[in-house]
């Protein structure tokens, strides 16, 4: 007889007594897979909280006695576990823009019911990875995730809302000469394939697209966590071009094998971010990742060395990052699974294919010249997805597209 799985915890915070009944009939459906609670204000929230642990909070911008803002600074110092989801309007933006690390998403207070239960949904599936208590434990560490680039908190949130302007878009990266630099570079690459060169970050917003600007800089900002001895000693910038590379590389085998466009646009964005975590790791843990570095040689791949001493490696604290910070399933899935793709349970050619195989050509190359283990294909996988017929081809265009 199969054991029903245990229903989670939700929090919804509002001061407003009709919102509150409207949130509760939205979550309705999902009365069997979770404990709701309900409070109108932060302090009656709070003792929620001291009472029963959460799994998600949901909270409105502007509550009696304290704002939304208020509450999860707390229940971000306290209950780090819970996710943090706030209800906002567009003209609460700018508070928003000033407390990036406060809140794990945010989504618009007059949402259709079926976005909010997806937003939910998604809470909970991100949410169950922290059971395991290795992912919590190297989680909980992450002390530097504060200075992560502000400006991609600030680009987050403006992307929160369709109706934020290029023009401003294009503003916060141009503020960053650096950041600049490295979005035009990318964009002027062979994978894009463009006639002429483009020198504007505006013409580079527009033709890359929202969501691929947010992840480009959101690599931009983790790599920027380093001082120069810890660059030089974990190899900071080669780890950078990896990620670029295995991005475009991503889009390009992505092209090659599948007619959809957004195909390739999800690809590129899960190339760019997979290995987001790796640098996390080396960012808040120096010292283990020192003995994982050390440890790791031509016979044993970092990703092995990592479980043996975290007990978790970069490919799951990845995929769980990137489900909080609110990317698709797809991106998710390809930083999850990318070493062992077989247990993603796909039947086809799929974003994590492309970055499967983008990650092994191009470590090809790379180890060539460094003598250290990388990662291998996982030929049975490729097999039972049809695909096993194509690497030499996508393998050729490690030089031809990237």
């Amino acid at each position: 007889m199969a054991i029903a799985p245990e229903p989670k915890n939700l929090l919804v915070v509002d001061g407003d007594e009709r919102a509150l009944r409207r949130t509760h009939e939205m979550l309705r459906a999902h009365s069997g897979a979770w404990d709701m609670f309900f409070a109108r204000t932060a302090d009656e929230a709070l003792r929620v909280l001291a009472r029963h642990r959460m799994d998600v909070v949901v909270a409105d911008m502007y509550l009696p006695e304290r704002d939304g803002l208020a509450l999860f600074d707390i229940v971000r110092q306290k209950y780090p576990n819970s996710l943090r989801i706030m209800f906002c309007a567009s003209t609460e933006r700018d508070a928003i823009l000033k407390t990036p690390m406060l809140l794990d998403q945010t989504i618009s207070k007059h949402c259709g019911p079926k976005r909010f239960q997806k937003a939910i949904e998604r809470a909970a599936v991100v949410h169950r990875r922290l059971a395991d208590p290795n992912l919590a434990a190297v989680v909980a560490r992450f002390e530097a995730m504060s200075t992560v680039h502000e400006h991609y908190f600030e680009l987050q949130r403006l992307l929160s809302w369709p109706e934020t302007p290029l023009d401003q878009v294009a503003a916060v990266i141009a503020r960053d000469v650096t950041l600049t630099a490295k979005i035009l570079q990318v964009v002027n690459s062979a994978f894009f394939g463009l006639p002429h060169h483009i020198e504007s970050v505006r013409h580079a917003v527009a033709y890359l697209g929202m969501r691929t600007v947010r992840a480009l800089v959101l690599v931009a900002g983790v790599f920027s966590l380093f001082t120069r001895k810890q660059a030089e000693t974990f190899a900071i910038h080669e780890l950078y071009a990896h990620s670029i590379a295995v991005g475009l590389l991503a889009g390009a085998i992505a092209r090659m094998a599948a007619p959809e466009p957004a195909l390739a646009d999800h690809a590129v964005i899960a190339g760019l971010l997979y290995d987001i975590a790796k640098v996390l790791i080396i960012a808040n843990l120096p010292e283990e990742s020192e003995a994982i570095y050390l440890r790791s040689d031509a016979r044993l791949p970092a990703h092995l060395a990592e479980r043996d001493r975290l007990g978790v490696n970069h490919a799951e604290v990845g995929g769980y990052l990137l489900g909080v910070w609110g990317f698709s399933d797809a991106v998710v899935d390809a930083a999850s699974f990318h070493h062992a793709p077989s247990q993603a349970a796909q039947d086809r050619f799929s974003v994590l294919t492309a970055v499967h195989v983008a990650d092994v050509l191009d470590n090809e190359q790379r180890r060539q010249i460094a003598g250290r283990a990388g990662p291998t294909l996982e030929q049975a996988y490729l097999h039972s997805i049809g695909c096993s017929e194509q690497v030499d081809r996508w393998r050729a265009a490690v030089g031809a597209e990237v």
